[in-house]
């Protein structure tokens, strides 16, 4: 039934409200070209919530509105905003008293090791998995971890680095060996190194290199708390 009053043309309903309305379902084949709108009034939004919608934000940018205010855009490049105009990566989310992203579980159920969230770095072409940052329950249900995942070639992402729920920095060994830390310039060249860890069969030791042309070992603290300098071997007599 189509009526009209005072203008106003009515489909399903014989009180018609605006210049069309339409009480049921609506089915366009073709193109609907509407009003940019605002955010206090987005072009498309509830009929019993006028101020909670999309309207257009500015050229190629849509903008979604909640209680009349922005609260989010995408842009002409498909970054999506969050508190801002414009963005400066894929995802942009900034506050004056500074943006949360927040990654967690929904349940728990007394557990004391799973996973609290994560973020992958990767690629779709070769590896989704090339690096990542974890956060898990470290021991009980109100403690937790971070930990820090890259990948070597040809092998699978494995930690590298974890700050556990008391503060302390461990450095992992995913082969339980040595591992280096490296002092550099700015373009990674090594002045200096310290290589620690398991170094035999229940034991481990420090070594420290300095650069003078090249790399050396200076210095070493051996599995029997032996300080060696300028040489790799106590046995030998020589060095201290």
């Amino acid at each position: 039934t189509i009526k009209q009053d005072n203008g106003n043309v009515g489909i399903g309903t014989s009180s018609p409200t605006a210049e069309l309305h339409v009480s049921g379902d609506a089915k366009v084949s073709g193109f609907v070209k509407v009003g940019n709108g605002t955010a206090a009034a987005p072009t498309f939004a509830f009929l019993n919530d006028p101020d909670n919608g999309m309207f257009r934000a500015t050229t190629n940018t849509i903008g979604f509105s909640t209680a009349g205010s922005e609260a989010m855009r995408i842009d002409s490049s498909g970054n999506v905003i969050i508190g801002a105009a414009s963005a400066v990566g894929d995802l942009h989310v900034q506050r004056s008293d500074g943006a949360v992203l927040w990654l967690g579980r929904t349940t728990n159920s007394g557990q004391t090791t799973a996973s609290l969230g994560e973020v992958r770095f990767g690629d779709t072409a070769f590896d989704s998995n090339l690096a990542s940052i974890q956060s898990n329950l470290d021991g009980s249900t109100t403690s937790s971890n971070l930990s820090f995942h890259t990948q070597d070639t040809g092998a699978a992402a494995a930690e590298r680095m974890r700050i556990d729920s008391s503060g302390n920095l461990n450095i992992v060994s995913a082969s339980s060996s040595l591992i280096d830390i490296n002092f550099t310039d700015a373009s990674l060249n090594n002045y200096a190194r310290i290589v620690g860890g398991k170094s035999g069969s229940g034991v481990g030791e420090l070594r420290f290199s300095t650069y003078s042309g090249g790399l050396s070992e200076a210095m070493r603290i051996d599995s029997a708390g032996r300080v060696i300098i300028n040489n790799t071997d106590v046995s030998t007599g020589a060095g201290t």
